[in-house]
């Protein structure tokens, strides 16, 4: 039995949550302490893993805000993926498109930072850009897309991955029915 599951769902599940910790425990603890080539790569397929799925939960939660959610769609996650791979491929030929990347990374933290400061009672500083470099050669971590696409196409389904049966499933089956 098939059961959709709810705008949003597919960043509960568990691969997306391991991308996640994965994407924060590198980025803040192992890089600088590693190799920048393992880092940066680990960094790469853990965001390209997360970020359909978490365009897709967004797109989908808008949707529901406005009562226009019906269910999960393949095409949506299909069409974020797509954004994201062109994203991604921009940020990594295009040194200017790198540049604005750094910037809105940047914005995205200072805005985060500065409501937590704001709160204590402290001041914001300014915006300031993030660290992104350009390389042609992280472009080969792009098939983690295929990942983060079969885990949203299978949570949209309402499902786990499937079981691949040994041949005792259809022998306690047979047994029940005796």
């Amino acid at each position: 039995m098939r059961k959709d599951r709810g705008a949003g769902a597919g960043v509960l599940h568990p691969m997306y949550m391991v991308a996640t910790v994965l994407l924060v425990i590198n980025d803040q603890w192992l890089k600088g302490r590693g190799p920048a080539v393992v880092t940066g790569k680990l960094s790469d397929v853990a965001g390209l893993v997360m970020l359909p799925l978490l365009l897709q939960a967004f797109v989908e939660l808008c949707l529901s805000a406005w009562g226009r959610y019906s269910r999960p769609s393949n095409h949506l996650l299909i069409l974020m993926g797509m954004v994201t791979a062109i994203g991604f491929a921009g940020v990594q030929l295009s040194p200017s498109i790198n540049a604005w990347f750094g910037w809105g990374i940047g914005a995205i933290r200072w805005s985060l930072l500065c409501g937590i400061v704001l709160v204590s009672g402290g001041g914001c500083g300014s915006v300031r850009g993030a660290q992104s470099w350009s390389d042609v050669s992280d472009l080969w971590t792009l098939a983690a897309l295929l990942l983060s696409v079969r885990v949203g196409w299978v949570s949209a389904q309402g499902r786990t991955a499937p079981r691949v049966s040994n041949g005792s499933d259809q022998a306690d089956s047979r047994k029940n029915h005796e």
